[in-house]
């Protein structure tokens, strides 16, 4: 019995573990939370991008917890040429939050979702960002985007501010070695008096929402097409071939054999006309002088010049 219930134990442990990522290491390398407020909607554009740690293996199950009231804006992943398509995620609703889960088969994944607690109606606006991290994370960054003509923007904790190379103020946010089920938490106050979105004055090229990418054709894909092309081709020539050939044999077998022309021989004189014997033997006449043969056309000895008697 007790040899029992330790397998048991065991086999519900690998099952466990099996689809999710070791809590006990690092999962994640990295994780970047970049809060855009009035970007292109008058609300908090909350954007995830993580980085998976090189000892997790691919393709890996991710689940992440995000305010119940929000759903997924989208859910990507990105390739080795930076470019990012859509992943299939599902969704759970529990009391206060919704999981997101997904499979990334490559090591950069993204999500973003809009928080509509942020109250644009009135010039001093406030938001709280609250998240819990699933995963043990190495290094992570908290980056808040200033809307254009805001003022009086603080944070709380303090973050350090500096300008990006798309003009824009942003406040970031560094720690490291984030636990499991550790709490990230920062408050955002700012006095704006318009309803201006910055998306509408400025498109940052560092760092925009995410825009599912269809790559172009590659030149390994260009040389597919074309080696394809000439593959059909080919086989198209082929097949027409053994169609003239097969249709050449059945018309000949089904018309007579041509007997071959005869070639003449070079250098051998022309046969000579058969003679028939009963004929020759009839109308052959021979000179009565030296007896050379005569033909009936003959009035006269050929040999030598008698007379021929008939």
């Amino acid at each position: 019995m007790t040899r029992l219930t330790s397998l048991l134990i065991a086999l519900v442990l690998i099952f466990t573990a099996s689809p999710t990522l070791a809590q006990t290491t690092s999962a994640l390398s990295g994780m970047e939370i970049e809060l855009w407020p009035e970007y292109d909607k008058p609300s908090m554009l909350v954007i995830f991008r993580g980085t998976i740690a090189p000892n997790v293996p691919l393709p890996a199950t991710l689940t992440f917890e995000i305010p119940s009231k929000f759903t997924p804006l989208a859910v990507a992943y990105r390739d080795q040429q930076g470019l990012l398509y859509d992943l299939k995620y599902t969704t759970t609703a529990g009391a206060n939050t919704t999981a997101i889960t997904f499979s990334v088969p490559t090591t950069s994944f993204q999500f973003e979702y809009y928080d509509t607690t942020l109250d644009t109606t009135i010039p001093s606006r406030k938001f709280n960002f609250l998240w819990r991290a699933p995963y043990p994370v190495q290094a992570l960054t908290v980056a808040i985007q200033q809307p254009v003509n805001a003022s009086n923007f603080v944070t709380t904790p303090k973050t350090e501010s500096s300008v990006g190379a798309d003009g824009i103020t942003y406040f970031k946010q560094i720690r490291n070695n984030v636990g499991a089920n550790e709490s990230i938490t920062l408050d955002i106050a700012y006095t704006k008096n318009d309803s201006t979105l910055t998306a509408s004055t400025v498109k940052p090229p560092a760092a925009e929402p995410i825009s599912i990418a269809t790559p172009a054709a590659s030149s390994s894909n260009n040389q597919t097409l074309i080696v394809t092309i000439i593959a059909a081709l080919a086989v198209v020539v082929v097949l027409g071939g053994v169609i003239w050939v097969v249709r050449n044999r059945e018309e000949s077998a089904a018309s007579p054999e041509r007997e071959p022309r005869r070639r003449k021989e070079k250098g051998h004189p022309p046969r000579p006309k058969e003679v028939h014997p009963e004929k020759s033997a009839a109308s052959v006449t021979f000179c009565h002088q030296c007896g050379e043969p005569a033909t009936p056309e003959d009035n006269f000895c050929r040999k030598c010049g008698t007379k021929i008697r008939r």
